[in-house]
């Protein structure tokens, strides 16, 4: 039962706060963006452009991390934590589809790989049998440090947008 209730604050955490700065915008779809949807930014110029190209992306994201909220909410644990893992991994592609600014290709790599290193370590906590409470902790713990690296980090570079955590 703690495994049940721990996991569903997970799933709620990830809903809830999406990847943003706290801002709410309404979405009409539960479903991921389209990965292949041609963004009108995926060659940006210069690192500005790239940061507002990038932001955007993860604002849509949130948008529909918060749009698919009731939809999670029906699912089972599993189910909802699939479709919340989707999403961010769709959105992982499309940041990875942009063309980093000269010299910070290894720093953008880095961020990205995070990302998705976020997504898988939040889809294991449903495919392994976590089998007592201080695995089930530590599990959290390591889960919740990632996420607050992942956030500095992210911000220090200027994806304000991309956050995992409470804003």
């Amino acid at each position: 039962m703690r495994r049940e209730l721990v996991m569903a604050g997970l799933v709620v955490s990830l809903a809830v706060t999406g990847c943003g700065s706290g801002s709410k915008r309404p979405s009409s779809t539960a479903t991921a963006p389209d990965a292949s949807a041609p963004s009108s930014a995926a060659a940006p110029a210069d690192r500005s452009a790239y940061l507002v190209a990038a932001n955007g992306i993860c604002s849509d994201m949130e948008a529909t991390l918060n749009g698919s909220a009731d939809t999670v909410a029906s699912l089972g644990l599993k189910e909802a934590n699939t479709v919340l893992v989707s999403i961010v991994r769709d959105a992982v592609v499309r940041l990875r589809a942009l063309t980093p600014p000269a010299g910070d290709e290894a720093t953008v790599a880095a961020l990205y790989d995070r990302f998705d290193e976020l997504a898988s370590r939040q889809e294991s906590l449903y495919t392994t049998d976590v089998t007592s409470a201080d695995e089930l902790d530590r599990a959290d713990a390591e889960l919740t440090a990632l996420v607050v690296k992942s956030d500095a980090d992210a911000a220090a570079f200027g994806l304000v947008a991309c956050r995992f955590g409470p804003s």
